[in-house]
C-alpha cells in the first residue's frame, strides 16, 4: 500500500468515526425539523424543506458511510416516506416542487434495497423472464425498513400508501407545462420509478382499487395531451407502471377498467410515436395476453367504436390483424346467446325441435341452452354443479393446476371446445405426422392438445403418449387442455376426451365446408413421444 493510499485510509476512518459520533444527533435535528410536526402551523414556513430533501439525498447515497448507518436508522426511513408521500401536504408558496419530488424520488429509490442499484439489477436481468426467480431475487435484497417505514406513513393502509404516489405523480405531471429543458423532462421520468418498483416487486397487490387504476389511466391520458410531446417520456414510464398492475391482477378487473378509461387508444398512440420504446410495446403486450377473462373481452364489446390494435407498432400490420381479428371472435362469442336447431338440454323438453327449429339460449356458464326459462328452472338441479359458482371439476372442464375464476375457467373450455371444433384438420394434420413416426402394428396412442389461449395468435402443443386410456380401447384418444399464465404462476385447465374418429368427422366436415386439407400453422411444439408409461 503506497502512502497516498495509507493517508485516504486514515481520513476514511476519522470522517468514519466524526459521521457515527454525531449521527444520533443528525437524526434527532432531522426529526425535529420534519414538516410532520409543524404542519397547519405558523412554523411550516420556516421549514427548510428543500434542505431537508437534500440532506436525507446526500445520507441515502449508497457510496457514503452515512448509508450503513441509514440501513441500522429504522427512524430515518420513517422520517424519509412521510416527506416523500405527504409532501403535497407540506408545499408552501416558496418550495420549488420539482427540486423536492426529484430529490426525494432518487432517495426512495436507494433506500428501497440493501445494495447499490446497479449491483441488484444486474442480478435481476440474469433471472428473467422468470417472475418467481425475479422476485426470489427482489426478496434476498429488500431492505426491512423500507416498506414497514412506506406503510407507517399512510396509518398502514396500502391502498393509501398507492393513492398517496397518485398525488405525488400529480404533482410531478402539474409542473411539466412550467419545464423548458429535456434534463427536467427526464427526471420526470425517473422520478416515477420508485412507484414502479413498489407495484412490481416491493408490494405486489393481485386487486387494486378501480380509482387507483383508473387514476394512472387518467395521468396517461393527461400526460399525452401536454402540448409538444413534452409528456409523452413520463406518459411511457406510467404505461410500464399500468402493465405492472395488469400482470400482477388476478381476475382482470384492473385491465378491464383501464380499457373502459380510454387507455388503449392512447398506448397505441404513444407507441406508433415511438417504435423502440419497450415500456409501451410491453403493456401492449400485456393486454394481448390478458385476453382470456371474460371481463377483459367485454369491454372489447362495449363502446361506439370497437377497441382495435391497428395503429401500434410493436408487431406488424398482418399480426396486429390477426390480433383484432382473434378478439373479434371471441367478443363474437360472448354475443351469440341463441342458435336455431339446437337441442334444449333439458330432458323433458316437449318441444319439437326437429319438426319446427327453436331457438335456444345459452346458460352464461356455456355448458347449457333451453328453449326456455321454464326448462331452465327445471332443469337447474342437474346442471347447478356444472355451472358458473358450481364446482371446478365437472364433466365440461376440471382446473387441474393454478387458480381462475369460475367464469374465466368456463369460458376457456367453452373456447377450446369451440376451437377443437373450428381446427379439426390442423389438428388431425398433427396426428397424421405423428402416426408416420409411430411404429407399425402399435397399440391405439393417447394425443395431447395443450391449447395456449393466453397467447396471441392462438396456438397448440401436441404430443403423443405411449400407452392408450384404457388398454381395451381399439380408437386412438386425444385430450385436451388449456393453459394461461397467471400473476401466481400457470393455470391448466383439463377441457375434453375425443376419439380419434370423431375427430376426423368433424375434419372431413371442415374442408367440405372450405377448410384448407392441409391445416393451419397453429402448432408451437411436436413431440412424438413426449411422455412413456
Amino acid at each position: 500500500m503506497g502512502l497516498r493510499d495509507q493517508e485516504e485510509g486514515l481520513i476514511m476512518a476519522d470522517i468514519d468515526h466524526c459521521v457515527r459520533s454525531i449521527w444520533p444527533t443528525l437524526v434527532l435535528w432531522i426529526d425535529f425539523l420534519h414538516p410532520v410536526h409543524h404542519v397547519s402551523t405558523e412554523r411550516m414556513e420556516r421549514v427548510p424543506l428543500q434542505v431537508l430533501c437534500d440532506i436525507l439525498n446526500e445520507l441515502f447515497r449508497t457510496d457514503t458511510h452515512a448509508f450503513e448507518l441509514c440501513k441500522e436508522t429504522p427512524r430515518l426511513y420513517e422520517l424519509l416516506f412521510l416527506l416523500w408521500l405527504r409532501l403535497d401536504e407540506y408545499i408552501t408558496p416558496g418550495t420549488d416542487v420539482l427540486h423536492c419530488l426529484s430529490s426525494l424520488s432518487h432517495t426512495v429509490n436507494r433506500s428501497i434495497y440493501v445494495v447499490p442499484k446497479r449491483s441488484f439489477m444486474m442480478e435481476i436481468t440474469n433471472a428473467q423472464p422468470y417472475p418467481d426467480r425475479v422476485q426470489a431475487v427482489a426478496d434476498r435484497y429488500k431492505d426491512p425498513h423500507c416498506i414497514p417505514a412506506a406503510l407507517m406513513a399512510v396509518g398502514h393502509r396500502p391502498h393509501k400508501l398507492y393513492r398517496k404516489m397518485l398525488v405525488q405523480a400529480r404533482l410531478f405531471v402539474g409542473v411539466i407545462p412550467t419545464l423548458r429543458s429535456d434534463e427536467a423532462l427526464e427526471k420526470i421520468s425517473d422520478s416515477f420509478v420508485p412507484i414502479s418498483e413498489f407495484v412490481t416487486l416491493q408490494l405486489v397487490m393481485h386487486k387494486y382499487p378501480k380509482d387507483i387504476v383508473c387514476g394512472f389511466v387518467d395521468l396517461i391520458r393527461h400526460l399525452h395531451d401536454i402540448s409538444d410531446g413534452r409528456g409523452s417520456g413520463p406518459a411511457r414510464m406510467m404505461c410500464s407502471i399500468l402493465s405492472s398492475i395488469w400482470a400482477t391482477c388476478d381476475d382482470g378487473r384492473s385491465l378491464a377498467w383501464s380499457l373502459r378509461a380510454g387507455v388503449l387508444p392512447v398506448m397505441i398512440a404513444l407507441n406508433a410515436e415511438k417504435s423502440d420504446d419497450d415500456l409501451v410495446s410491453h403493456a401492449l403486450h400485456m393486454v394481448t395476453r390478458k385476453a382470456y377473462h371474460v371481463r377483459v373481452v367485454r369491454e372489447f364489446l362495449k363502446g361506439v367504436e370497437a377497441l382495435s390494435f391497428i395503429g401500434a407498432a410493436f408487431k406488424g400490420p398482418n399480426t396486429l390483424a390477426s390480433y383484432d381479428s382473434e378478439i373479434r371472435r371471441r367478443v363474437d362469442m360472448l354475443q351469440r346467446w341463441t342458435w336455431n336447431q339446437e337441442k334444449c338440454l333439458y330432458a323433458e323438453c316437449h318441444s319439437i325441435i326437429d319438426a319446427v327449429p327453436v331457438p335456444v339460449r345459452r346458460c352464461p356458464c356455456f355448458n347449457a341452452a333451453y328453449c326456455s326459462k321454464a326448462c331452465q328452472r327445471a332443469d337447474w338441479a342437474r346442471h347447478k354443479p356444472n355451472c358458473v359458482n358450481g364446482v371446478h371439476g365437472t364433466r365440461y372442464m376440471a382446473i387441474e393446476i393454478g387458480d381462475l375464476s369460475p367464469e374465466d375457467a368456463h369460458f376457456i373450455a367453452f373456447y377450446v371446445r369451440t376451437w377443437t371444433h373450428t381446427h379439426a384438420q390442423t389438428l388431425l394434420q398433427s396426428v397424421i405426422r405423428a402416426q408416420e413416426i409411430t411404429p407399425s402394428g402399435s397399440k391405439p396412442h393417447t394425443y395431447h392438445v395443450q391449447v395456449n389461449i393466453g397467447q396471441l395468435p392462438v396456438g397448440y402443443d401436441f404430443w403423443v403418449l405411449e400407452f392408450p386410456m384404457n388398454r381395451q380401447d381399439v380408437d386412438s384418444w386425444l385430450t385436451f387442455s388449456a393453459t394461461v399464465t397467471r400473476p401466481r404462476g400457470m393455470a391448466l385447465v383439463q377441457v375434453m376426451v375425443l376419439p380419434l374418429t370423431a375427430l376426423r368427422a368433424r375434419a372431413g366436415k371442415s374442408v367440405a365446408e372450405g377448410y384448407p386439407v392441409e391445416g393451419y400453422a397453429l402448432e408451437h411444439e411436436f413431440h412424438p413421444k413426449r411422455a412413456t408409461e
